[in-house]
């Protein structure tokens, strides 16, 4: 979205698999002068700042054959690099911090930014967030029932990282996951019971290239108007 005095910086890559996103963190941290300054003049830059990471990673890992814990164990070490490189800043405020959990699903044609029941306070305020966009079913996996559980309990284990995470650290900042597991599958297949595991969700074509694995066009617009959503949201 359009915000005023905001700066926007890409610096994800395709077919990035979840090891890339420790990667693309460093590479930012190393190419922000003020975070290679002294700890103290990293407190005052970083205290006046806002910052939002929107990361996803995880679908490219199972289609080259990692295991979902060595996907997840990599996640962990991810949330650890956001929460040491921020650390200096959480110790630096003052009163109670804040951790706040938000798992969110949607479906493509009625996303409205509603929120589950997952939700974990612990108070005030961090400067920092994380909007972590979960793996979707694509219509590829309609043959491959292995790869479609293995995406689904990826799902699931992203979504507990996150949670432990914040429990073990009080000053994890703000995360919010967005669960798009069943989010580009056909309005009356996506809430069956069972849907998910028992393949009855059906990835709608018209989000999807003619290779069943990337967004159309159609998916990725779905897909930036859900984020500039959460990250809106953030800043109100």
């Amino acid at each position: 979205p359009r915000v005023p005095s905001s700066t926007i910086q890409n610096i994800g890559v395709g077919g990035a698999e979840m090891a890339c996103l420790r990667n693309q963190l460093r590479q930012w941290r190393e190419e922000k002068n003020d975070i290679q300054s002294t700890r103290h003049g990293q407190r005052d830059h970083l205290s006046n700042e806002t910052i939002i990471f929107v990361a996803c990673a995880g679908e490219n890992d199972i289609g080259s054959g990692r295991s979902l814990d060595q996907i997840l164990d990599t996640f962990r070490s991810f949330l650890d690099d956001l929460y040491c490189l921020f650390s200096p800043l959480a110790h630096s405020t003052t009163g109670n911090d804040n951790i706040d959990i938000k798992i969110k699903r949607n479906h493509a044609n009625n996303y409205d930014g509603s929120t589950s029941s997952h939700k974990i306070n612990h108070s005030n305020n961090n400067n920092f967030h994380l909007i972590f966009i979960g793996p979707k079913l694509e219509p590829w996996l309609s043959k491959d029932f292995s790869s479609r559980k293995q995406y689904a309990k990826l799902s699931n284990g992203l979504q507990r990282c996150m949670r432990k995470h914040s429990g073990h650290n009080s000053n994890s900042g703000r995360m919010t996951y967005v669960d798009c597991l069943t989010l580009f599958c056909t309005e009356d297949t996506a809430n069956v019971p069972g849907a998910v595991h028992g393949g009855r969700a059906v990835p709608d074509p018209v989000y999807f290239d003619g290779d069943g694995l990337h967004l159309s066009e159609v998916g990725y617009a779905v897909w930036k108007e859900m984020i500039e959503k959460e990250i809106l949201t953030l800043l109100m």
